[in-house]
């Protein structure tokens, strides 16, 4: 669903395809006027801070669990590099199970951060499960499509 005021700001509710996960972005013209809209937004709907999910993340021990809220805090992750959802996503891209390693190579690729490649990339190249090196091979192609020079070009 997509709202749009008459300033040129919409308001965007997406169900991730992948993860099943609903989500809420603005957009606009430009960051002053959009800035105008976040705070009622973030009133009417309430939603998780990086503290929050950082903090149930840290101590959610459920494999399913561990998966949604890797998958949150990447959908949640700020566009300049966080280090917390850094750190959270790199811990669930070596965790033992699969699962929560495929749901971290979906983070990655939600935060846009370029210091994900490599991570991505090692997945891809060694991970055991066949299925999942394939998916990170595609993530990889993505990152680097973005960003072809390098995560270091200007």
């Amino acid at each position: 669903m997509v709202w749009q005021s008459a300033d040129g700001v919409s308001i965007h509710y997406v169900i991730d395809a992948t993860a099943g996960i609903g989500y809420v972005t603005l957009a606009g013209p430009d960051e002053v006027t959009v800035g105008r809209f976040v705070s009622e937004a973030v009133n009417a709907l309430s939603p998780w801070t990086l503290e929050q999910l950082f903090r149930e993340f840290d101590r959610s021990e459920d494999v399913v669990e561990r998966g949604r809220l890797t998958l949150r805090i990447g959908l949640a992750a700020p566009a300049a590099s966080n280090t917390g959802c850094l750190q959270r996503i790199q811990q669930s891209l070596t965790h033992v199970d699969p699962r929560i390693r495929l749901a971290a190579v979906w983070a990655a690729s939600y935060t846009g951060y370029s210091e994900f490649t490599s991570l991505v990339r090692d997945t891809a190249e060694s991970d055991p499960e066949e299925w999942l090196r394939v998916r990170a091979a595609s993530v990889v192609d993505a990152f680097e499509a973005a960003n072809p020079h390098g995560p270091d070009a200007s």
